[in-house]
């Protein structure tokens, strides 16, 4: 679940609202009038600063915010002292202001006014302190009635930090994990041929190399489309691009994983496979023949083309260069034959 940025400054608007109404209907009961005046207002505020959220205007709701709950917990540590707790929103708002300017996309200046942000915090924090040396507090109370301000201010904080804690945590996770997906996509793409979508010669460096490490059998099938210059003469390059592209879709689907397919270069495509030379040999021939039904539509013009194919398996050579070697001259002896053949011995 993600949410986006006009759900979370709406909650933050809706929270701030709804804390002021309260503490207007808690500070009408104990007769306090210029809070209650002052917390009507602030609830004015936050019913207007729904339009900049509608605007999308988030960074002067997140000033309008910071500047509110600052003078309010000034003026209220003037009227009540700071018993009631009021000077814990500038704290508890700190964070939530810096996540907001963290959130707020395309903001050059975010550094310079996260920084102003925490300045101020600090100098309306030690406000509250100084002001309740130098005067006495203007409004007098029983002493439960601070003690249930302060719960209840405490229970706003505490809901409002964990509220946007979780939200941080969550877009810090879908972070990650768009990081890591985008990650994946580019290994992807860096070990896959761009035209045909088979593995690039890189990745077949790689793979190859882990399958001799693991000292495994396997099968090198190198398949050559026949004739492709006379189709990109005749047709156009574009032509054999399509060419190529549907015949690498027909190795992709007869030569099922775990075989790994990969364009070679030119009109050169690969097969790498765990089968043993007949088996190999068999693949090869289904590939043959799936590409030599395979019709490739240029405008008005129907394009045929069958493929030889050489194999060799990986007992047959020291290592991979001599066995590619192998594969490479049975391809050549298919295509000095007559073409459209597999061969796999010599």
């Amino acid at each position: 679940m993600t949410i986006d940025d006009k759900t979370k400054y709406s909650l933050l608007q809706l929270c701030c609202t709804v804390i002021h109404m309260m503490l207007s209907i808690i500070f009408l009961f104990t007769h306090t009038v210029p809070l209650v005046i002052f917390n009507i207002v602030s609830t004015v505020v936050y019913f207007r600063c729904k339009r900049l959220i509608i605007m999308e205007k988030y960074a002067q709701f997140c000033y309008v915010t910071f500047f509110e709950i600052c003078l309010c917990s000034i003026f209220s540590s003037v009227m009540v002292g700071l018993r009631p707790g009021f000077q814990m929103y500038i704290i508890g708002i700190m964070p939530v202001i810096f996540y907001m300017q963290f959130s707020i996309k395309k903001k050059r200046d975010s550094f310079r006014s996260t920084l102003l942000v925490g300045i101020l915090g600090v100098a309306s924090f030690l406000a509250c302190k100084i002001v309740t040396i130098l005067v006495s507090p203007v409004c007098e109370t029983v002493d439960s009635v601070f003690d249930g301000i302060y719960i209840f201010n405490s229970l706003c904080m505490f809901t409002l930090l964990l509220f946007f804690s979780m939200v941080f945590l969550k877009q810090m996770q879908n972070t990650h994990s768009t990081l890591e997906k985008e990650k994946e996509e580019m290994e992807k793409n860096a070990g896959a041929d761009a035209l045909t979508g088979l593995y690039n010669r890189r990745s077949f460096d790689r793979i190859i190399e882990e399958m001799d490490q693991k000292g495994d059998v396997y099968s090198f099938i190198i398949c050559d489309i026949d004739n492709f210059k006379h189709v990109n003469d005749t047709y156009g390059h574009e032509a054999g691009d399509e060419v190529l592209k549907n015949l690498s879709m027909v190795i992709r689907s007869v030569a099922k994983p775990p075989a790994r397919s990969f364009r070679w270069g030119g009109e050169e495509l690969v097969v790498l496979t765990d089968l043993h030379l007949d088996d190999a040999q068999r693949l090869a021939d289904r590939i043959r023949r799936h590409a030599e039904r395979t019709v490739t539509i240029w405008g008005d013009q129907d394009i045929r083309c069958t493929m030889t194919i050489g194999v060799a398996e990986s007992t047959e050579a020291a290592n991979c260069e001599e066995l590619m070697a192998l594969a490479d001259r049975r391809l050549y002896t298919g295509k000095t034959s007559g073409k459209n053949q597999v061969v796999y011995r010599s």
